[in-house]
């Protein structure tokens, strides 16, 4: 997956990020000596208070994932001022496994590697590496942040991810997907200076590939997965409204027009031959 194939805009400056991932490890009994020692790291580190956060005032643990059949124990590991990775660990279903979620791109170089000798020295005996040997990432944000972009400018349509949440389109968020494979596409930029009053001085959109649907992705092969945004459609908002008579777009204009709707509200409210009619005639068409 290319830089290149990211955008519909080649000469527009694209950056891919692994923003978030989540890596479980499986083991066939409690008493494996690698599962009790990631045990005893956890425990220790939640007698040490790592773990303690401030929600609303009130001091809270925060484990990386609950669930309803099952005692999920985790810890916080604070890394750097920029970064933090947690460990948990329980059994689901009779199985026991350990998760580690972090994020590459906040950590950093120095806080990957700082992350890799610490579960080296205090948890597995071959180091980080039975990470990528041997871990499935349960959990995968791939991102990329297109620099002068506006958000505003543009609609957004992926014809493979049928729902939608426009709620938050005037704050500049549009969500395509459900729960469990979507994307998040926002103004990078407002969102910055929004929770830390830093100003880029130039767009940025980005768009967030979130796949939490269930599948396993093996560590080792993670290079070879595929662009997950190859049938994101980015429409300039000027040309799809006001462009040029096109045959093909007359009933999604039509619809989008009369509705004052977003352009997946239009294009699924289009019964299913016309929306091939109007998937020709949109100025950047999915790639296959």
């Amino acid at each position: 997956m290319s830089s290149s194939e990211l955008c519909n805009y080649p000469a527009i400056k694209a950056h891919l990020l692994l923003d978030l991932m989540v890596i479980r490890l499986e083991y066939p009994t409690p008493y494996h000596p690698e599962y009790q020692q990631i045990i005893a790291t956890v425990l220790f580190l939640r007698e040490q208070g790592v773990t303690v956060q401030r929600k609303h005032g009130v001091e809270v643990s925060k484990p990386i994932t609950t669930h309803p059949k099952a005692a999920i124990t985790g810890a916080t590991v604070p890394l750097l001022p920029e970064g933090r990775f947690t460990v948990s660990y329980g059994c689901i279903k009779k199985k026991c496994y350990a998760w580690f979620k972090f994020n590459p791109t906040k950590l950093g170089k120095a806080g990957m590697n700082f992350m890799a000798t610490y579960i080296g020295h205090s948890m597995m005996e071959k180091g980080a590496s039975t990470l990528l040997d041997r871990g499935l990432a349960s959990h995968l944000e791939i991102a990329v942040d297109i620099d002068g972009v506006e958000f505003d400018d543009h609609c957004f349509l992926d014809p493979t991810l049928r729902s939608e949440q426009a709620f938050w389109l005037e704050g500049g968020t549009l969500y395509l997907g459900s729960k469990l494979r979507y994307l998040s596409i926002y103004d990078k930029r407002r969102e910055l200076k929004k929770k830390s009053g830093v100003d880029l001085g130039h767009p940025r959109l980005r768009i967030e590939h979130v796949a939490n649907d269930g599948r396993k992705y093996p560590c080792e092969g993670l290079e070879e997965l595929s662009n997950p945004f190859s049938s994101l459609i980015v429409v300039r908002r000027q040309e799809l409204i006001s462009g040029p008579f096109d045959v093909h777009l007359s009933g999604l204009r039509g619809r989008i027009k009369a509705k004052s709707c977003s352009l997946p509200i239009a294009y699924y409210s289009l019964k299913p031959a016309e929306r091939k009619i109007a998937l020709v005639g949109l100025p950047t068409s999915p790639r296959s």
